[in-house]
């Protein structure tokens, strides 16, 4: 048995040897059709050279022959072709995740304690101007480069001390030097852990500007924020904000990923849930929707097009020659 024709020889004018019906041509046209005989194995000899008999070839000899040197480019434009279809099998395509990241550090730093550190609290707070939270993420589980779909920021509210009335805008800064959570719940209790207060970011490093060294997406010192909400949440309730420019400048490397910090005005009185907060529904997150990039590998459908041109020179390259 020979290999099987995935090319079929159209009869007519060719255009290099004029009005002979013994000279074929092959037709795109037909490939996709005739495909599956190739990649299946399914074709004969008679398969041929019936193909060849049946366009006006003068013996069955002459018949014979041709579909022997068509045998054997097809034998070539088989292999081909099964090469080509297994390499765009393996083209990567964009792939698209969400993850959910819980803080690797946060701490409220209050300006009332200017050295006191809160790290192993189980409360931020945004309370009065006085209270900031510092959150930090760690992005190392999403592969780079990728695309950020969105980056949602959620925490719960705690509203024993009060709420947001006035819905004074609670906004997000990207944090533009390294902290230390700490390991201290403040107040009388100092900072023997050496974290993060209002007036320093670890033990003997103080912030350039006490409070946090925090900016917007203009790079200006607490202007422009990156993501806000004015919401005035229930107890317990979501507060949710959209970081997804900041997490792909994150990820892109354009800034270092040091965390953020979240303030608000006067007469917000909110608080917020940290990781130590012993419900785990209550805790922060960022959920990151992704899409990695794919490997650099021509686009199947493309890559396959020329393939199977370079194919069917080969093929009628080899049939040229066995004549």
């Amino acid at each position: 048995m020979r290999a099987p024709s995935c090319v079929s020889y159209a009869r007519g004018r060719h255009p290099r040897y004029g009005p002979d019906p013994g000279q074929f041509t092959p037709t795109l046209e037909v490939i996709s059709e005739k495909l599956w005989i190739c990649v299946s194995g399914i074709g004969s000899e008679r398969l041929i050279r019936n193909e060849v008999r049946g366009r006006g070839v003068g013996s069955r000899h002459q018949a014979l022959a041709k579909g022997n040197n068509m045998a054997h480019s097809n034998k070539l434009m088989c292999g081909a072709v099964a090469f080509v279809v297994a390499l765009s099998l393996l083209s990567a395509p964009a792939a698209a995740d969400v993850v959910l990241l819980l803080p690797s550090q946060d701490a409220r730093i209050i300006s009332d304690t200017a050295n006191s550190n809160y790290g192993a609290d189980p409360l931020l707070s945004l309370y009065q101007s006085r209270d900031r939270s510092l959150l930090q993420f760690d992005l190392s589980a999403i592969p780079t480069p990728s695309t950020v779909n969105s980056a949602t920021l959620t925490t719960t509210a705690h509203t024993e001390w009060g709420s947001n009335p006035s819905n004074q805008p609670m906004d997000v800064f990207r944090v533009t030097q390294s902290w230390i959570e700490g390991t201290d719940e403040g107040w009388n209790n100092g900072n023997p852990s050496g974290g993060v207060s209002w007036n320093n970011r670890s033990s003997g490093n103080p912030w350039t500007n006490a409070g946090g060294d925090a900016v917007g997406t203009t790079g200006v010192q607490l202007s422009s924020p990156y993501a806000t909400s004015n919401i005035n949440p229930p107890n317990d309730g979501p507060i949710t904000w959209d970081v997804t420019s900041l997490v792909q400048e994150w990820l892109d490397g354009t800034h270092s990923n040091f965390g953020l910090e979240i303030l608000s005005g006067p007469n917000n009185s909110v608080h917020l849930h940290s990781k130590e907060e012993g419900n785990s529904a209550l805790r922060p997150s960022l959920s990151v929707d992704y899409t990695t990039a794919p490997e650099i590998i021509p686009e199947p459908s493309t890559f396959l097009v020329w393939s199977l041109l370079a194919a069917l020179g080969i093929g009628s390259a080899a049939y040229r020659r066995k004549r």
